[in-house]
Order: structure tokens, then C-alpha cells, then sequence
């Protein structure tokens, strides 16, 4: 499915194309935009993302390929947009739906005006997130001209998981009816294990789960993992971090091998200098012998993110409500 999309993506541009791509997350669909602009050297591709974070990661991701990109916003100047055309080779042009839709459209019209016969497509990722956040972001209640300015040039929708009602509610807020591509998000090389609790209000009852489960991780996987756990609120998140950070934890029956825990905490009401630290030192850092990194999470976590060597994914009750998002991390 994804080499049709592809295909259909570089050889076929500007015919209008509605395309939802449904991949499970670490499968390589967002290596889609960065093997577009590669195979496509006079065109620049628009990769529209629902957060600053995803933005981020397509950054980090195309400087570590040698790919151009932009991350075009509404504080650029006449300059920088004219600097944009004068050295325009190829490459990814990454921008925020809410930068993209303020000012009556402002900036995709610009863009547009700008760059209207080199772009050769749209991609809007982690799209099932528009109708997520209809309820606390106006932003995604006035999405819905994105389609019809863009005129002819092909769109490409994609998420790791999009059930027909999140379809439904896409293709409504965008006022367009996408072709849908659906590869099999079931994840076979998943070991699934699960915990009962008596109450998941009881901190100390998860403290005690929890350090039993990671005991268990670690002795059966060695070292050189990191693991995420999902909670239900954002001082859920603080709190256990605090209670993990620098505890010890034994990895085997006789005790003998321990294993200090190197725990953080991520949602969205965080300093967003603290969150892009903690981030970092999570998924970029050398995991090394006796050391266990931890990360405590809301579901602001997830989107966009590139965690190598991540061995398990832990659900608390009460925090899986977009389970098939999460697990496919894993």
C-alpha cells in the first residue's frame, strides 16, 4: 500500500488525489514526504502536522539525512520567503495547521502565491488528531478551506490508526472524501502481558506493580531499553516520575544485579524547555548497563516522536484511550 501511495504521490502530481494512508506507527510512513522530496528534485513537498513536536521530528529527521526543509511560520519576513525561492532546490516544507489557518489563511496563501508551480503535493500527518482536539482547539474547527485552496495539488492524509468514524470526522472537517489505503496495523511481534490492581488511584499499589513489572522487563530483556508507561493525568505523570526517579530495583530473584531507574515526565502543560529536555534525554541518550530509562507520559507523547530500542510500552488503567496508537510503539 505504501509503494502505491508513493507511486501515485511522485508520478501522478496535481490531480486532485485524496488519499488517507493507514500504517501502523514505525512501519516508515512518515519516510514518505523525506523519499518524495528525494525522488523529486525540483519539487518541494508541504508536510502540514497538528503540533509544534511532530514539526520537531521532521526536523531532526531531515537534517539527519542531508534533505532541505523549512519550517515556514507567520513571524518569517519578505527575506526568508525570498531566500526560500532564491536557493530552492528540493525539499520538505513543514508547517503547523494553527500557523496555517490564522489571518484568514494568510500563510497558505502565501505559500501558494509563492510556490504554487514547485510544490508537488501535500502531506497532512497524525491527521486523526484534528478531530481529537476539536474539543479544547478552535484551530481544528477551521481546517475545512485547507482542501479547496490547494486546488489540484494531490493530498496525502496519514495516521497509525484511523477506525471509520475517525474517517468520517476527518474527511468532515476538511469538507473532502479520501481514497483510504489500509495496511494491517496488527502488531504480531508484540508480547502481550497484563497486571491487575485493586484501584488505579492507589499510588502506592501502582509503585509496587510497577516496580515488579520492570523488574520482570529487565530480566528477560538485559539492558539497552527504554520504556515508556502511560498514565491518565498530568500530575499522575509528575508524581510517578518523582517516586521512579533514582530508585533502585532488582533484576533477578537473589537481588543481586540492581538497576537504578532514570525517570522523566511529559505532557503538554510542561515548560516547553523542560519537555524538549526531557525528550531529548529519554530517546537520545546511551542506554548503559544497570541504568533503566523511564518515561511517565501522558498521551501528548507519542505524536511525531522517534524512540529507538524501546522495549515496552506500559499502559496504566485509565490511560488507554487510544490504545492502538500506543502499543504500536513498541
Amino acid at each position: 500500500k505504501c509503494v502505491d501511495v508513493l507511486d501515485m504521490m511522485h508520478h501522478t502530481p496535481n490531480q486532485k488525489y485524496r488519499i488517507a494512508l493507514v500504517q501502523r506507527t514505525g512501519s516508515g510512513k512518515t519516510l514518505i514526504p523525506l523519499m518524495l522530496a528525494r525522488m523529486n528534485p525540483q519539487k518541494y513537498y508541504v508536510v502540514l502536522v497538528p503540533l509544534v513536536i511532530v514539526a520537531n521530528e521532521y526536523m531532526n529527521r531531515c537534517k539527519r539525512t542531508g534533505i532541505p526543509i523549512y519550517h515556514i511560520t507567520v513571524a518569517m519576513s519578505k527575506a526568508q520567503w525570498g531566500d526560500m525561492k532564491k536557493n530552492h532546490t528540493y525539499g520538505i516544507i513543514v508547517v503547523t495547521l494553527d500557523a496555517l489557518v490564522v489571518n484568514g489563511y494568510a500563510l497558505l496563501n502565501k505559500l501558494i502565491t509563492n510556490f504554487n508551480d514547485i510544490i508537488g503535493g501535500f502531506i497532512l500527518d497524525e491527521c486523526h488528531i484534528i478531530p481529537e482536539h476539536t474539543h479544547f482547539r478552535k484551530v481544528m474547527h477551521r481546517v475545512h478551506k485547507i482542501v479547496s485552496k490547494i486546488g489540484v495539488s494531490n493530498l496525502l492524509i496519514m495516521s497509525g490508526s484511523l477506525p471509520k468514524s475517525i474517517i468520517n470526522s476527518v474527511s468532515k472537517l476538511l469538507d473532502a472524501t479520501f481514497t483510504v489505503s489500509r495496511e494491517d496495523c496488527v502488531r504480531r511481534d508484540i508480547e502481550w502481558s497484563f497486571s491487575q490492581v485493586t484501584s488505579r488511584y492507589n499510588e502506592n499499589e501502582l509503585f509496587m506493580a510497577l516496580s515488579e513489572v520492570l523488574g520482570d522487563l529487565t530480566t528477560k530483556q538485559g539492558y539497552g531499553s527504554r520504556y515508556i508507561v502511560y498514565v491518565r493525568t498530568r500530575r499522575e505523570a509528575e508524581i510517578m516520575a518523582q517516586r521512579f526517579h533514582q530508585c533502585t530495583i532488582t533484576d533477578d530473584e537473589e537481588g543481586v544485579n540492581v538497576v537504578t531507574i532514570n525517570a522523566s515526565c511529559y505532557h503538554a502543560a510542561m515548560d516547553d524547555i523542560d519537555r524538549r529536555n526531557n525528550y531529548a534525554s529519554f530517546a537520545h541518550s546511551d542506554v548503559v548497563a544497570n541504568v533503566c530509562p523511564l518515561m511517565f507520559a501522558t498521551l501528548a507523547f507519542g505524536l511525531g516522536v522517534d524512540v529507538e530500542d524501546v522495549g515496552a510500552v506500559i499502559i496504566l488503567p485509565g490511560a488507554a484511550t487510544t490504545f492502538l496508537q500506543i502499543i504500536q510503539m513498541s
